[in-house]
């Protein structure tokens, strides 16, 4: 992912934040229908206590009872409340309200209510907001490591790089990233290609200034541990451009076997012996131990043969290679361990 690129995901993810903000802002802020200027309950007027109490007030004569009221003694058999005034036809006769008709109003939904469903609505939008924005910023990250890797080791194919964890974008304004995994196809560093390289990168360092820039001048690992796969042929390869007639295969009982033409004291010898395949100093070191096939030569001219059929490997396309930590034989050929630790990759 170029500079622009980076840009682009990285300006709508905080997009994306800032939006999500601005909706919780608002619920928080937005001020519930039907309350006073102090955002409380309506003040409830006091009630008028210059009215005599109607203990106290001269007896009168009972005033006639409505119709109305009388029928409503009739159903219940009980006097009517000369307070409560005539009864509702609606209400049974008590002058309370009844029950609401099938036909009347629906019930106004309340302030509080819709306050729960715009609460709701803002966190779902917002955990969908989260959720894009951690994966636009993933992206983004994996884009500017593989994009280091590739100007570093000069890989046509661009590699392929994994951030692990479930939360991202904690680990994106840290600027360090827990986990990594690296894959890459075909390095090539003068006469050596190395067929693939898997690696496990962990704390990786990548500012967050980098990311949001789409550019980086160094990544920095804290350590590293990675598998390379060196094919027959491209160990053949290496050793015919550095002007060594030899070729590498596996033997019938699995080991190493090294064949070739070389020259001993003045005479063309062919031979083929099993070799031991080490390291020594970041390098792979192949040397014989047993000639088969010549008989009849002097202690120098074995020395000689020796010397012909010995030569090293440099490991310099590994971009993450400090000391070797294991060598393996595989039908294709040389698998190579090898582990860093605060490894600098500088693009």
């Amino acid at each position: 992912m170029g500079t622009r690129a980076g840009r682009r995901v990285l300006g709508l993810a905080l997009g994306l934040l800032l939006g999500a903000a601005a909706l919780l802002w608002a619920a928080g802020a937005r001020p519930s229908r039907g309350t006073g200027a102090g955002g409380g309950r309506p003040a409830v007027e006091p009630a008028d206590h210059s009215t005599r109490s109607l203990a106290s007030a001269p007896a009168r004569p009972p005033a006639p009872a409505p119709a109305a009221a009388t029928a409503g003694r009739a159903d219940t058999g009980r006097p009517a409340d000369p307070v409560a005034g005539p009864a509702d036809p609606g209400t049974g006769g008590q002058g309370r309200p009844g029950p609401a008709e099938p036909g009347g109003r629906r019930r106004r939904r309340g302030p509080e209510t819709r306050t729960v469903v715009l609460a709701l609505g803002v966190l779902l939008t917002t955990a969908a907001l989260l959720w894009a924005a951690d994966l636009l910023a993933r992206r983004a990250a994996e884009g500017l490591v593989a994009q280091a890797l590739q100007e570093q080791t000069g890989t046509f194919e661009r590699p392929t790089v994994q951030v692990r964890g479930a939360f991202f974008l904690p680990q994106v304004l840290r600027g360090r990233y827990e986990e990594v995994d690296i894959a890459m196809e075909g390095l090539v560093s003068g006469p050596l290609r190395i067929d693939s390289v898997r690696a496990e990168l962990d704390d990786v360092y990548l500012s967050f200034h980098d990311l949001l820039h789409g550019e980086t001048d160094e990544v920095v690992i804290r350590y590293t541990e990675a598998e390379a796969l060196l094919t027959y042929d491209d160990l053949n390869e290496y050793l015919d451009l550095t002007g060594r007639p030899l070729t590498l295969a596996e033997a019938d009982d699995g080991e190493l076997m090294v064949n070739g033409s070389v020259d001993v004291l003045g005479a063309t010898l062919e031979a083929s012996a099993d070799a031991d395949i080490g390291s020594e100093d970041g390098e792979l070191v192949v040397q014989p131990t047993r000639f088969g096939g010549i008989e009849g030569l002097d202690r120098v001219s074995e020395l000689l043969l020796d010397q012909r059929f010995t030569f090293r490997v440099p490991l310099d396309p590994l971009p993450f290679a400090q000391r070797v930590t294991d060598i393996g034989l595989v039908d294709a050929g040389v698998v190579v361990d090898v582990a860093g630790e605060w490894v600098v990759l500088d693009p």
